[in-house]
């Protein structure tokens, strides 16, 4: 039973350490081209009149939080914004990966001194 609970225990800190690194790897912004308007003359390359500037992204190894033109402060990132949940998973998945290897690594170490 300890040993489960040990292992349980191991998993939920992975869990939150990854969680935690996902959520804070969004103060890592980069610059994207996105459409902020509709009000520019019409060209053979933007028949629509779309207006281009561009935003901040947050998010690392891939951005998860977009700037919103819409419904907050142009090059601003905050709770307002475009959350894309699927790429906030995929980076907490490959902040997941590196506890795990260092947990495999550990055992692999103790068990070739032990033996």
């Amino acid at each position: 039973m300890a040993r489960i609970t040990l292992r349980l225990a191991a998993f939920v800190a992975g869990a939150v350490l990854a969680f935690g690194l996902a959520a804070v790897s969004v103060v890592v912004h980069r610059p994207v081209l996105m459409a902020v308007g509709n009000m520019c003359d019409p060209s053979a390359d933007n028949p629509g009149g779309l207006c281009y500037q561009r935003l901040p992204a947050g998010g690392w190894p891939f951005a998860f939080l977009y700037d919103d033109p819409g419904t907050s402060v142009l090059g601003t990132l905050g709770p307002e914004d475009d959350f894309r949940p699927g790429w906030f998973l995929v980076d907490a998945a490959i902040f997941a990966v590196l506890p795990a290897i260092g947990v495999v690594v550990f055992l692999v170490r103790r068990r070739r001194s032990a033996g």
